[in-house]
């Protein structure tokens, strides 16, 4: 940590001595075309326009002075790869409406509050100081300029020698109390750990038992950050959940504006690492029994971000997932601000980069295009963020397309796609681009309608009676002879493993005594954990049947079961009704429900698991003729 600070402040004073002393800036333009430092190119044949370098930023040299006077600035071109040391900036722009005004090349510029304070905050009375800040680096007003720029950010904040975070002012003084208590966490646990604070991860951090929480006896080499955990928490909670609650830690920008190079938060005159919060408040988090749900939801938060990081790097998709809940002011943002994150095939994919020119609908349009586009991705990955049919009503995004603007739905929703399916094979995905951008038309074929389907688990997936009454429905029809495949031998075992969307598998159970149907009261013993958790006679229960009972509770959430007109049963989204189609489609790992509206066209209504058809059984009925390949339209 010494050395990094020494290497910091070398930087800092180089940083000023390469600035210089200002030139009056009267004369200058607020902002000067990126183009205008670019090369000239001699023409060769036909004329064409000339290129803007993809590497020229602008940053911003703040003026030596004091409060009460206003901040006086200048904004320079540069080349990225040739800049001077600098700083980056990372704050939260707060509400427009709120301004402050700068100085910037002579002209009154107008800023958010947020901004005007902590550019008051990083001003040096005799020094200039270097700067790369959004909100005045990149003409917000040009809609070219700040699609272009965007695709620099992650080699902006790469190069920088330093982030600083801007949190905001402490009128109350919390923030020393805070810091120090936080930094006393982090630096025990690296001396636990013998890691440095800033190498610590999160699989350190397992490393270290719950038990030094509250028994400080068992181990002496723990003993200290038993104490701090402990007696220390107690006193220093308030504070430090106050520091883990700014909504700069929810902000999607940020987790990449950190995670390139060394970042120091700023807190009115307090500052410290952003590795020291991170860590110490993801120990809290996953170490820590907090009844407070503020002040949990303060250091889970934190928590996200730190384990983001981790997979900095990682596929496209895996980061959408994780980042997803945290907030843009521009819900294009939501898939433009990891780009800079992801593996360079992703991040580098001529298909989609960043466009501000595009609305909202169309931006998150053509991503998910891309994403059905990609063989064994699909769009079951992106399901987690589809809303319910029946609330998006009237809206103008395709049924097709997921809301990353509406946050995460929950969890339930979706079902877990299991490593070993893959239920169309080794085909790869074939969309037809020359349809209307809002339609998918994607190559593949159709099972069954749907007949027969029961909401019962949405309602209460806990409930045993709910089960016995779907059980009892499907023997009704069993009865009167209708759907015969239902009779066959080891459909309770089918039964069992469609509800928990093939989480449950137990060959070993044998039939009952009426021969090939199970009886209801065979799946008492996957619900029991629910009766005797509630008397706090968990003990009493078979460790695999508490298992497969929560395995249950969890797949089974907010799903409809539904038996197709072939006999065939499965689980899929809650919005299924009868006469909804199963589909596959070429290149996707798991079926689809959709619904007919006409003329060939279908809404999308999500993932679904069909038992027997997971592992490419159904391509072999394509190949006998059972199915018909054709084009599906999804609107």
């Amino acid at each position: 940590m010494a050395s990094r600070i020494s290497t910091m402040l070398s930087c800092l004073k180089l940083s000023r001595l390469r600035t210089g002393s200002s030139q009056t800036a009267s004369s200058k333009p607020l902002y000067s075309p990126l183009s205008s430092v670019a090369p000239r190119r001699r023409p060769s044949g036909k004329q064409k326009d000339l290129k803007v370098p993809r590497d020229l930023i602008r940053l911003l040299k703040i003026l030596p002075g004091s409060a009460p006077n206003i901040v006086d600035c200048e904004l320079l071109v540069v080349r990225l790869d040739k800049a001077p040391p600098y700083e980056a900036l990372s704050y939260v722009w707060g509400n427009p409406e709120l301004l402050d005004h700068v100085i910037c090349n002579g002209q009154r510029k107008s800023v958010t509050i947020n901004l005007g304070i902590a550019l008051k905050h990083l001003r040096l009375q005799d020094e200039t100081r270097l700067i790369w800040v959004d909100a005045l680096c990149i003409n917000q007003e040009d809609v070219d300029e700040r699609s272009s720029q965007i695709k620099l950010m992650r080699d902006i904040y790469t190069r920088t020698w330093r982030v600083v975070v801007w949190l905001g002012e402490d009128p109350e003084g919390k923030a020393e109390g805070a810091i120090s208590f936080l930094q006393m966490v982090a630096d025990e646990c690296s001396r636990q750990l013998q890691v440095p604070v800033d190498e610590i991860a999160l699989k350190d951090l397992l490393k270290i038992p719950f038990v030094v929480l509250w028994d400080a006896e068992t181990s002496v080499a723990l003993a200290q950050l038993s104490n701090i955990l402990t007696i220390e928490f107690e006193k220093n909670v308030d504070a430090a959940a106050w520091l883990c609650s700014h909504s700069w830690f929810g902000r999607v920008w940020v987790i990449q504006e950190v995670a390139f190079a060394p970042a120091m938060i700023h807190v009115g005159a307090q500052q410290v690492a952003w590795e020291v919060v991170a860590l110490s408040a993801t120990l809290f988090s996953i170490r820590k029994r907090i009844e407070n749900l503020d002040h949990r939801r303060a250091f889970v938060q934190v928590k996200d971000m730190f384990v983001i990081e981790d997979v900095v790097g990682h596929s496209y998709i895996g980061l959408l997932q994780r980042v997803v809940p945290f907030e843009a002011t521009d819900p294009r943002d939501k898939l433009f601000a990891i780009l800079g994150l992801c593996e360079d095939e992703d991040r580098l994919n001529p298909d989609f980069q960043p466009d501000y020119s595009k609305d909202v609908v169309e931006v998150y349009t053509i991503f998910a295009r891309c994403m059905a586009e990609r063989t064994f991705i699909g769009l079951a990955y992106l399901y987690p963020h589809f809303p319910d049919p029946y609330t998006t009503s009237g809206n103008h995004f395709p049924s097709w397309v997921p809301r990353w603007d509406q946050g995460k739905i929950s969890p339930g929703q979706s079902i877990s796609m299991l490593p070993s399916w893959n239920v169309s094979g080794d085909t790869v995905a074939i969309v037809n681009k020359a349809i209307d951008p809002k339609t998918l038309s994607i190559k593949g074929f159709r099972l069954s309608p749907a007949k027969l389907v029961h909401h019962g688990l949405h309602r209460d997936p806990q409930n045993v009676s709910i089960v016995k009454q779907m059980w009892d429905s499907i023997n009704k029809c069993i009865e009167v002879g209708d759907l015969p495949t239902l009779a066959e031998e080891g459909f309770g075992e089918r039964f069992m493993q469609t509800i928990t969307a093939g989480a449950v598998f137990d060959s070993s159970r044998r039939h009952s005594e009426k021969g090939c149907i199970w009886g209801v009261e065979e799946l008492h013993n996957y619900f029991d954990f629910i009766n005797l958790s509630v008397a706090g006679k968990l003990e009493s229960i078979l460790p695999e049947n508490m298992a497969k009972a929560r395995q249950l509770c969890v797949m089974a959430m907010k799903k409809a079961f539904f038996i197709l007109e072939d006999g065939q049963i499965g689980l899929g989204p809650n919005a299924t009704e009868p006469k909804d189609i199963v589909c596959v489609f070429y290149g996707h790992r798991m079926p689809y429900i959709l619904r007919p509206v006409g003329d060939g066209r279908y809404l999308f209504l999500g993932p679904c698991f069909v038992h027997g058809i997971m592992h490419r059984e159904a391509m072999e009925g394509l190949i006998k003729g059972k199915y018909r390949e054709e084009w599906l339209h999804l609107c």
